[in-house]
Formats: C-alpha cells, structure tokens, sequence
C-alpha cells in the first residue's frame, strides 16, 4: 500500500512538469559537459572597486585536446574581453578588422572527420531584427546552394542558455522560453534542404554547418567549431531611426496617420518613463556576459551597454555591413567567402555592383512595407520638436550605429587599401 502511495506521488509530481522541461532536465542529466572539469570561479578574484566592472564568465574553460590544451583561437580571453570600459576609441579602427578571404566559393580547403567537416574557416551571420535580415538570409540560401556549403537558419535563439552551446551534445537552449532554439531551415553541402523546425547542439554545427545565420547574440557560437581554424561574425547595422520605425510598423497593417500616431505616443510614453530605444542590446552582448551580470545582480546603465557592445564588436572582430550601404557590403562579403567569384552573379543579383558601378540592390529587397519607412520618417520629420525627441530617444542606438558605421567604412576600403588601418592592436 505504501509503495502504491509512493508510486501515485511521483506520478503527480511528474506530471507537473512540462515535456519540453522534462527533455531539457534529461539532456542535463545524461550528457557530459567536459568544461566541467575546467571549470575556474573567477569572481572570488574580483577586486571591489572596478571603474571597469569586470565580468569575466563564470564558467570560463579550456577544452582538453589529449594531454594538451587547444586555444580558443577566435574567442577572446575572458580578461580583456569582459570588461565593461569607460569609453571606447571610436575612431582608430584596429588592424585585426581588416578584412581577408574566409573561404571561395568552390574551395578544396575542407576539413573532413569522424566529429568535424567542412569549410576551415567558419561564418555567423547575426540577424539584428530590422537590418535587411531577410535579404541577407535568400542570399546565403542561393549562395549555399551553388557552393556547396552547409548553411543553417536558426530562429528563437537570443537568450541562449549559454551552458548550452558549450558542449558538442547538448541542446542549444532558449533560457526565457524554456525550450529549444530552433533549426528553421537550411542547405546540404550537396544542395539538398536541410531538416527544418528541429532543434540542434554544437555536433550538428560541427559536422553539418558552414555558416549559420538567424536571430542570436555575438558569441554564442564561440565554443562551436573549436576543431576548425577559425570563427567570424558578421551583422548589419541600420541608422537607428529608420530601424526603430522599421521596428514600430513591423506586422502592422495600419495607415499612415495611424502608424505616425502610434510611434509618436511610443516614444512619449517610453521617454516619460525614463526609456530609450534598445534594439542591439539583445544580440550584442554575450551570453555569458548576460550570465554573469545576472549572477552578480548588476545592472548596465545605457551608456555602459553602448560600451560594452562597441568593445564587443572589435573584440570579436566582428565585419560590419549597413542597410544603407548594402552594395558596398556585399562587395565585402564577396572578397571574404567568393575571391574564386564562384558565385558572381549571385552577388551581383543580390545587388553587389557590376564592372560599371551599377548596383540592382533595389531590386532584389524583400519583405517591401506598403508603407516605406522612409515616408513615415519624412511625415515625422514635418514636426521639428517631436522629431528632436525621436532622435534623442534612438540616441543610444546611434551610438552603436555610428561606430559600426565607421569600422565598415575601413573595412570597405581595405578591399582596395585605399586607407591604412591604426596601429592598435
């Protein structure tokens, strides 16, 4: 009777949680994570006055490679990295930014293994939400197809739980949904779709993935491809008043009196109570940045963020291309992953411009308003004062914009060496 008692108890237990709970708390259980066994509490080594904070990772780790430790080439050390500064040189661009080839189209620099195979060199392309995301994602699909390259769209994935990606076999783990980051769709290396609307872990990436592109923060494939010779990021960056409006109008199907009276009431609302736009802080700041403010109950103010993203964006070495500036961009991302021009004509489909400097970019944008951004701007632009306040409400947004702006600028010109990159390493 008592162990019918014991049974009925677990059973109701049980079922109190949710199946997504209970696979999250089984994969927990059953894979070893080997950073574990590495695992260093940096906190205790924390002074307590920073004028920097300091917010190195918790769960900093070096992965064992037989008796010898393999460095993390392209993920920079927690130290330097995970520090909130003071400021940041926004005008000196690092030389480390410099753009070089990653991959050609037709490469015959494949690694291939039992764990690992592929392009040496690996790309995240982070989709910042309103930047031309769409755009970018068919022209990595086409791309993907002709060059027979691995390449995944991954949705639901900013707030990654960031134990999660640091382990080959554990599921990539939405922390404030509480279940899977999702594999929406993809490419085969041999042309084929790839699996969509599944979940994934670092295995998959290891073995199946190229380039990975979708709504995730900087970072969070740092511990992915380990095995491989290198990882790079690349985002777009849009002037921030068109990207909050872009943002406000988004799945609206309104007029264009009611979309200007719905933005005008937002910023008033928000700048009321004290709010400004932030848009880059979900994708540019890292997880295990996040995770160690929250461990430590610390919050940023908005211009610490601004700091820390504009640190975070040279650290991680990060191509930055522009909305605005689309041609130029696709000329960038040309010399690093089609010096073979392999795929030219994709990119001069995609709006890269010809031998003549005419550029098809118009043509080829996807997901067009009815209602252009650019007319909604115009419209709000007719009220001096109220347009004053928009610009002061995106102002912190600006100031990542602006920076990233200026490294594309370099980088751009580097395809050409018009100019000569800093000193600064």
């Amino acid at each position: 009777m008592r162990s019918q008692s014991y049974l009925a108890m677990v059973t109701g237990m049980a079922m109190l949680f949710s199946f997504a709970t209970l696979q999250r708390t089984f994969d927990l259980l059953t894979s070893k994570r080997p950073w574990q066994d590495d695992l260093i509490d940096l906190r205790s080594k924390l002074p307590t006055s920073l004028s920097a904070v300091k917010i190195e990772s918790t769960t900093k780790r070096v992965r064992q490679a037989s008796s010898s430790v393999t460095e993390l080439k392209y993920l920079p050390h927690y130290y330097e990295t995970h520090i909130v500064p003071e400021r940041v040189d926004v005008q000196n661009v690092p030389t480390s930014l410099a753009l070089a080839p990653l991959f050609k189209c037709h490469d015959s620099q494949e690694i291939s293994s039992d764990s690992i195979s592929g392009r040496a060199q690996k790309l995240v392309f982070v989709h910042i939400f309103k930047t031309a995301g769409s755009t970018v994602r068919v022209f990595f699909d086409e791309y993907a197809r002709r060059c027979n390259v691995g390449w995944q769209v991954t949705i639901r994935c900013t707030g990654v739980e960031p134990f999660t990606v640091k382990d080959d076999n554990s599921t990539w783990w939405h922390k404030g949904n509480d279940a899977p980051c999702v594999q929406k769709k993809g490419v085969n290396r041999d042309g084929s779709p790839m699996q969509g609307q599944t979940s994934f872990n670092g295995h998959h990436l290891n073995k199946e993935v190229d380039i990975l592109g979708g709504h995730m923060e900087l970072g969070a494939a740092a511990y992915s491809w380990l095995k491989h010779e290198g990882l790079h990021y690349i985002a777009f960056f849009r002037n921030a008043t068109s990207k909050y409006i872009s943002a406000k109008m988004y799945g609206k199907n309104y007029s264009l009196k009611q979309h200007i009276r719905a933005i005008r009431d937002d910023v008033h609302e928000n700048m009321k109570n004290g709010q400004y736009y932030e848009g880059y802080k979900n994708y540019l700041i890292t997880p295990f940045q996040r995770e160690f403010l929250h461990e430590q109950n610390r919050t940023l103010t908005l211009q610490e963020k601004v700091y820390l993203m504009q640190k975070n964006i040279v650290d991680y070495k990060m191509i930055c291309g522009i909305t605005e500036r689309m041609p130029a961009s696709l000329e960038m991302l040309h010399r690093l992953i089609d010096s073979d021009s392999g795929a030219r004509d994709i990119f001069l489909k995609a709006g890269m411009p010809d031998t003549n400097g005419v550029s098809r970019y118009e043509q080829s944008i996807r997901n067009r308003a009815d209602i252009p951004t650019s007319t909604v701007v115009a419209e709000l632009a007719k009220d001096p004062e109220f347009f004053a306040k928009l610009q002061k409400y995106v102002s912190y947004e600006q100031q990542v914009t602006d920076f990233a702006l200026n490294i594309h600028k370099a980088q751009h010109a580097s395809l050409s060496n018009e100019i000569e990159f800093s000193n600064k390493k």
